[in-house]
């Protein structure tokens, strides 16, 4: 027998709330009674709601039988009576520790606790992963069940889940870049220099060996999930390229996580004329769109400026504007190279000129936070090491500045000590900064559950929006068709009726002229109406969502993402003789009412089940993370 059919409880549980992610082994423990015999466990897990546990008759008696449901720890409280196996009692017994197993009684109440933030570690990796896989399987059943039906037209859901978190790094030619992968990486990888060192995109990730891939390679390879990028053409495929290292064991990059290098951006004179068309941007492909494309799918990005250029390339404005419009809970503004300043005015100079760039791009009152940070260099290194006669080469670095700061007689309000102090809290935006970018993994899960969210609002949205206007179109359309047939009904009337003296005859065929002039004014009106309705598509927003309804977000939601799309499929269909008002998909009322319960109920549930296993994680990793400082990461 199993042991959820071999282990009945009698009595019923008090609290509901229980860790379910698949079968395990909980930490309760059920031993021998009899003094005598020696001490026989059997370890079982609660069920997730009373509503799972069975009703059974075993020995003669009603039981409720306890499942095996949970990791390796469960919480909650039990009403316990007797524990029966093969018609002998058992006693309750709780585990404290390893060693340590405090007796309960045959009837009482016990209380599982757990051990750091009220929640409790897996028992292994294994576990942990699972319970990784259960939640993107949640999100994915979520979009593939409930969302991708309604998605058909506009394709507002991403095509799947992507299993490797993703950084990416923008900015101007020689800000840094590379050199920030490299001190990412703990060994070069990439190449760095003043002036363009590369003129596509690049991926680099963790693995056991060398390796590099090509773009027509990676972009078909279903292990990267990089299909969508054949879209952009062989110009950007020939030039795209992913790079697979074994790093040294101090690198904290861990596997699964890709590091996007993307080529700088710079100005040309043509660039200068026309920024935004495709001939403009000099590069052979779409720019633009990779990189929105590739932002759409980053957990972080790093958008990185250098003191040359505070933000002033079209390109990078561009970028701003256009890719990154919609994904600023994504993206940190980095200012590099801040080691380069010699005197506190040059860097305030530069990071004022940064703020007032941004400031015409960026619709929002205040400046978002600038991470003012270095790499270190060769040469960086050697001006500020701490050297001493007993220290080897190997541990002459520049990491221990605030030792430095508090071992040198220097005052604070000196010029000397006020660049120590700016350089230490450089070095501690710098870590900031890292400590970002290895979130990622972490990150993934929201962005997901985000997405999901965003794509079910733009579905509910263009839904009713695209149902309204169809209606509205078929009412014309209804008038349009039954007018000119009444009026053909009414002149064979007439005929039928006056037969064929001149009276009735007159009166018929003006009665089908009228009919013919009116649909001739249908059919051309109606192709009117279509063009007006979808031009003055704003008013049928603001017509559908009154009041609270009818918010900000709703707006921009509508203008930036879901207004062009209904005008580009319109237009397609047009071009393609299908017409423009009936290509327009509409939404049922079930059909709103599952989005709705999405938005409302599984959304939120997805929520919260991401911070339970963000908890889990940081309860399991605490001890971990809190001597190497680095970020608690999922396994992949």
């Amino acid at each position: 027998m199993s042991l959820w059919k071999d282990v009945a409880v009698s009595g019923a549980l008090l609290r509901e709330r229980f860790i379910r992610y698949r079968p395990a082994v909980a930490a309760v423990n059920v031993s021998r009674s009899t003094a005598s015999s020696s001490s026989s466990s059997v370890k079982f897990a609660g069920a997730p709601s009373p509503g799972i546990m069975r009703n059974s008759h075993i020995y003669g008696r009603r039981k409720l039988l306890l499942p095996v449901y949970a990791y390796g720890s469960c919480r909650g409280v039990f009403t316990v009576t007797t524990v029966i196996r093969n018609g002998k009692n058992f006693e309750w017994m709780k585990r404290e520790d390893d060693k340590k197993v405090s007796h309960i009684g045959e009837r009482g109440t016990m209380e599982v606790e757990t051990k750091e933030k009220g929640m409790l570690g897996w028992e292994s990796d294994a576990d942990e992963r699972q319970a990784l896989r259960s939640i993107e399987n949640a999100i994915s059943s979520l979009k593939n069940d409930s969302l991708r039906q309604y998605d058909d037209a506009f394709n507002f859901l991403p095509a799947a889940n992507y299993r490797h978190s993703m950084v990416m790094l923008l900015g101007n030619h020689s800000a840094g870049k590379s050199t920030i992968i490299n001190y990412l990486l703990g060994r070069e990888v990439q190449r760095t220099g003043v002036a363009p060192t590369d003129d596509g995109f690049t991926i680099i990730q963790r693995g056991n060996e060398d390796n590099d891939d090509d773009g027509p390679t990676s972009v078909s390879d279903p292990r990267y999930q990089l299909q969508d990028l054949q879209k952009f053409g062989l110009h950007f495929v020939h030039r795209f390229k992913i790079k697979t290292r074994r790093l040294p064991s101090q690198s904290r990059v861990p596997p699964g996580l890709m590091i996007v290098d993307s080529p700088g951006m710079i100005d040309t004179p043509i660039h200068v004329r026309d920024r935004t068309s495709l001939e403009g941007q000099l590069r052979g492909y779409d720019f633009l769109a990779v990189t929105r494309w590739f932002a759409s799918r980053c957990d972080v990005i790093l958008l990185v400026f250098d003191p040359a250029n505070p933000g002033t390339t079209g390109e990078t404005l561009d970028v701003l504007t256009k890719s990154l419009a919609g994904f600023e809970h994504k993206f940190l503004l980095v200012m590099n190279k801040v080691d380069m300043f010699d005197k506190t005015t040059d860097f305030a100079r530069a990071y004022g000129a940064l703020c007032w760039n941004l400031s015409k791009v960026l619709t929002m009152k205040d400046i978002p936070r600038i991470y003012t940070t270095f790499v270190p260099t060769k040469a960086s290194i050697a001006s500020v090491t701490i050297s001493t006669s007993n220290v080897d080469e190997e541990k002459k670095t520049r990491v221990p500045l605030s030792s430095a700061v508090k071992s040198t007689p220097i005052s604070p309000f000196s010029e000397e000590g006020a660049k120590m102090v700016a350089m230490e809290e450089f070095l501690r935006q710098r870590e900031e900064v890292v400590d970002e970018i290895l979130k990622a993994p972490l990150r993934r899960l929201d962005n997901l559950i985000t997405e999901a969210e965003e794509g079910a609002r733009r579905i509910l949205l263009a839904g009713r929006v695209c149902t309204a206007i169809v209606w509205d179109y078929r009412r014309w359309q209804m008038i349009g068709v039954l007018a000119p047939t009444a009026l053909f009904a009414a002149s064979a009337g007439i005929l039928a009726l006056g037969g064929i003296a001149t009276t009735p005859v007159t009166l018929a065929t003006l009665t089908a002229l009228a009919g013919a002039t009116t649909l001739y004014v249908s059919v051309t009106g109606l192709k009117r109406l279509e063009r007006e309705l979808l031009e003055n598509s704003d008013a049928v927003v603001d017509r559908i969502f009154i009041g609270r309804e009818n918010t900000l977000d709703l707006q921009l939601r509508w203008k930036n993402a879901v207004k062009p799309e209904i005008l580009n499929l319109a237009e397609t269909s047009d071009a393609a003789g299908r017409g423009v008002i009936a290509s327009l998909p509409t939404l049922t009322p079930w059909g709103r009412k599952t989005i709705t319960s999405v938005l409302k109920r599984d959304i939120p549930a997805l929520r919260l089940r991401v911070a339970e296993y963000k908890q889990r994680l940081s309860s399991q990793n605490g001890k971990q993370s809190s001597s190497s400082s680095t970020p608690p990461v999922p396994p992949l």
